[in-house]
């Protein structure tokens, strides 16, 4: 296995595995001796081997349970998803420490100087055992090519939330996981790192509803800029993951605000050739 050792950080990979240890996290907009480790990380990744069906699991950790953790963001999407593009054609996932977890790996590795971990495994997938709170089935989908937002996948799942089964009728108020298989006619691959942001913002924002105490003009103003009346974004029967502003005015647009922090765990899988285009999915209490 090679390593690279610098003051802030230490890698360690070989072609099935890149290990990082960090003193801080690394932020999508890098400056100083972030920019060497974003550089050495995405090397590192973009020289991992998978074999057909295999896909990247990534987990990430930070020993400090007052540290927001949106694990998404902090392995791929501040990583670049283009580092990704070898190896994230069939299954793509990530799962995240608890600062406890997080603590005792530092301590066995005799490396207590550094707080923000980050693991990219290739492997094959098993799928979640746990029982949903929630599930579809092969609901119609748009292709994943191109540019989407967070909007267009909230959209699809509201415009077809009759086909959503809830399977446990409760809001929950923890953590919770998502998995997703999507079907694909074209043969062509796709990197699942680069729709994964807002595919994951928008189906979070799906199961959340505004709270009742929600500013009139800031749902006035949003509902205008999407196009859309003010209860469709004011009504959910179905919102499993709780209350939460989770769209609000920014500059001459929106911006999504998901509970994403809470989504510690998500595997995403594609299969290609398919006879139609569609996505089933489920959200699950991670306990």
């Amino acid at each position: 296995m090679q390593q690279i050792v610098s003051d802030h950080y230490e890698i360690y990979h070989d072609r099935r595995s890149v290990i990082v240890y960090s003193t801080d996290r690394l932020t999508f907009e890098s400056k100083g001796w972030q920019i060497q480790l974003k550089s050495d990380v995405r090397n590192a990744v973009e020289q991992l081997s998978t074999y057909k069906d295999e896909g990247i699991i990534a987990v990430y950790g930070v020993d400090n349970d007052n540290y927001f953790i949106d694990t998404e963001n902090a392995l791929f999407y501040n990583m670049g998803t283009a580092a990704f593009r070898e190896i994230a054609h069939y299954k793509i996932a990530y799962d995240t420490l608890s600062p406890e977890e997080s603590s005792l790996l530092f301590a066995q590795a005799g490396l207590k100087k550094y707080h923000h971990y980050y693991s990219y495994q290739v492997s094959g997938f098993s799928l979640c055992k746990t029982s949903p709170v929630l599930s579809w089935e092969k609901m119609e989908l748009f292709s994943l090519r191109g540019e989407h937002k967070p909007f267009d996948y909230w959209k699809l799942l509201r415009e077809h939330i009759d086909e959503v089964v809830v399977h446990q009728d409760k809001a929950m108020k923890g953590q919770f996981g998502i998995e997703l298989h999507i079907y694909e006619p074209n043969v062509k691959t796709i990197n699942l790192a680069n729709p994964m942001k807002a595919l994951l913002d928008g189906i979070i924002c799906a199961f959340h509803k505004m709270p009742m105490e929600v500013d009139e003009e800031l749902i006035a103003i949003v509902s205008h800029r999407l196009n859309i009346s003010d209860q469709t974004l004011l009504y959910n029967s179905k919102a499993v993951l709780g209350e939460e502003v989770f769209v609000k005015p920014y500059r001459n647009n929106v911006i999504w605000n998901p509970q994403d922090d809470r989504c510690s765990t998500v595997s995403i899988s594609i299969e290609y050739g398919s006879s139609k285009r569609c996505i089933s999915g489920k959200i699950y209490e991670v306990l």
